[in-house]
């Protein structure tokens, strides 16, 4: 997907969160085990940092300069997941 090279330009870091081993984490396990190292080798500036904790529900943090959004996904497909970045919020 061309978006994936394109990460870095308006983003200025990606943090995904989630459990090891929840059920509602495993969409979000799924996409950061098939994308993380095309997303980096892609972007190798962009901090793209992945946080695992017990019990969290997943969560996707897009910061563009002072600004950040936040999204929760619980129970969701890997392609909801992935459409995710499509979001601009650099204004």
């Amino acid at each position: 997907m061309a978006w994936r090279g394109q990460l870095s330009r308006n983003l200025k870091e990606l943090r995904i969160l989630l459990c090891q081993t929840s059920p509602a984490s495993s969409s979000t396990r799924a996409f950061v085990e098939k994308n993380y190292k095309e997303l980096k080798t892609l972007n190798p500036k962009l901090p793209i940092l992945i946080r695992e904790s017990r019990g969290i529900e997943p969560q996707l943090w897009a910061r563009y300069g002072m600004y950040s959004l936040t999204h929760f996904y619980q129970r969701i497909g890997q392609c909801s997941f992935a459409a995710a970045p499509h979001w601009d919020y650099s204004h």
